[in-house]
């Protein structure tokens, strides 16, 4: 079976407290202290949910930070201040949906391998556009130029370790 816990991709920017910081504190200084964190979270997240929509809608060239911040209300500026360009807010966009497609094989239990895959085949159906556009992606991504070749190398290496792994421990 595969490891549900070990999900496939790490997200690229997880929340790290301050060294030195023991995570001690009062209520009022932890609504004061969280209270960025938690807008900031909301914010990245309702980037990454424009963004992936854009990005199924227009492709990876015709969506724009401009266009994006445009529809979100806010200047390209605050796109930036979360994602340092187009091309972290599209592995971004990639890791949350590999993230999300994980989290909701896991909710329906421990399944076989064979079944494993397929539920990922159903959710991916859901998203047609997303999927077209990644596999417009993946198939760029072979370029090592790419700015998802990376992302695209370590997903497919981890993809094939936990396919062989589940193959194993069904035999």
């Amino acid at each position: 079976m595969i490891d549900r816990t070990r999900l496939h991709l790490q997200t690229w920017f997880d929340y790290r407290p301050p060294a030195g910081d023991s995570g001690e504190m009062s209520t009022a200084e932890s609504v004061s202290r969280r209270s960025p964190y938690r807008n900031g979270e909301a914010r990245r997240k309702e980037i990454l949910t424009e963004a992936k929509r854009a990005f199924a809608g227009s492709g990876y060239h015709g969506a724009s930070l401009r266009e994006i911040a445009r529809v979100l209300g806010v200047s390209p500026g605050v796109i930036v201040h979360h994602f340092s360009t187009k091309e972290q807010l599209l592995v971004a966009v990639l890791a949350e949906r590999d993230v999300e497609s994980s989290i909701a094989i896991a909710a329906r239990g421990e399944v076989g391998i064979a079944d494993a895959v397929l539920d990922l085949m159903r959710d991916n159906l859901r998203e047609p556009g997303l999927i077209a556009l990644f596999a417009t992606l993946t198939a760029e991504g072979a370029n090592p130029e790419h700015p998802a070749h990376d992302y695209f190398e370590r997903r497919y290496e981890d993809l094939t370790e936990q396919i062989a792994a589940g193959v194993r421990a069904e035999q």
